[in-house]
């Protein structure tokens, strides 16, 4: 399911573009999962790489919508960026840090509706997914698919990927939420691992390389069938 964030000041405005993703999501048959943010700073603010897509005004009361971008390509080079404005003067600007598209206002659906199927077509082709993790002085942007398992270790994330392990800050709680549709399944109270590196299992444990990694009893039915489904769908 596609992620949007909207980030408009207006909620008049605010309220249209969600009604216009509502139109499209019925004639084109798609869901999306909208988030709204009145600011871009309310954007940034713990961001992780998990939209699709940024609908965003330029003209913001705290921070504008320009440098919002600019801050977010930073950490995240895949996002499509759609400005949403009355502005036009600073498409060149807007180009620059990877905007796809300029709407302006006031809004129609027909412009609308090109611009968010370029963007799902791009969405598309890009085929991975990143996230955002580490600690306060350290942040790794890191593919999902390289991600092995995570576990909890004195009340810290430890990320075990193909190119190694690191800390996190955060809770699993709020990853295995981050990272749902993933093939990610939590196993134990304190792992949750990629399917995609299980390689099988053996007991009450899941062979992932050369670890193992417990499943709790609780746990063990929805392992299997997740585990089931996701050699079904590949």
């Amino acid at each position: 399911m596609p992620k949007i964030a909207i980030v408009e000041d207006d909620p008049l405005y605010a309220e249209q573009i969600s009604d216009l993703l509502k139109q499209y999501e019925q004639e084109h048959a798609v869901a999306f999962s909208v988030v709204e943010f009145g600011d871009g700073d309310l954007l940034l603010d713990r961001y992780k790489s998990d939209y699709d897509i940024i609908l965003m005004d330029i003209e913001l009361p705290f921070l504008d919508g320009m440098t919002t971008a600019e801050r977010i390509r930073q950490v995240d080079d895949d996002v499509t960026i759609i400005f949403v404005t009355n502005m036009p003067q600073y498409a060149i600007r807007g180009y620059r840090v990877g905007a796809l598209d300029y709407i302006l206002k006031p809004l129609n659906y027909f412009s609308f509706a090109q611009a968010i199927t370029r963007a799902l077509k791009r969405r598309g082709g890009r085929g991975e997914k990143y996230v955002v993790l580490g600690t306060r002085n350290q942040k790794n942007r890191t593919a999902v698919s390289q991600i092995r398992y995570v576990e909890v270790l004195d009340h810290e994330l430890t990320v075990h990927t193909t190119d190694g392990d690191f800390a996190a800050s955060g809770t699993l709680r709020a990853l295995i939420e981050e990272l749902e549709g993933c093939h990610f399944v939590q196993c134990a109270k304190s792992y949750l691992v990629n399917l995609a590196f299980v390689d099988g299992i053996e007991g009450k444990e899941l062979v992932v390389g050369a670890d193992r990694l417990p499943v709790s009893r609780s746990r063990y039915k929805e392992v299997i069938a997740a585990l089931n489904a996701y050699v079904e769908e590949t």
